[in-house]
């Protein structure tokens, strides 16, 4: 998986925290990237970003179709967001995505 691949040919969904980009990967497993540029803020700060990004894609991760890469973008509101508003976030856009599998959907 590169991002440029994902970037280039897979398909965005854009929330208000994180931007989401989807491709087929050809395997029975999904692959995650997540980035946070350097626009966000220092270290400490895009690191807790990404963790915060990770652990939400963590808790829904069981639910989601098998056979994509996914890279999430975060965004600028993401600095001063909660746990729960990311993980609402990202939901929403899974679900636009369409990438809950149908014995999991909620």
């Amino acid at each position: 998986m590169t991002f440029s691949l994902i970037y280039g040919k897979g398909r965005s969904f854009v929330g208000s925290y994180v931007v989401l980009y989807r491709y087929p990967n050809q395997t029975d497993q999904n692959r995650v990237g997540i980035t946070a540029t350097k626009k966000i803020g220092k270290a400490v700060v895009r690191n807790r970003v990404r963790r915060l990004i990770k652990e939400n894609y963590r808790a829904l991760a069981p639910r989601l179709k098998k056979g994509y890469d996914f890279v999430f973008v975060a965004r600028m509101r993401t600095v001063g967001a909660r746990y729960q508003d990311i993980g609402g976030n990202m939901k929403a856009l899974l679900l636009k995505a369409n990438m809950f599998s149908q014995e999991n959907k909620e």
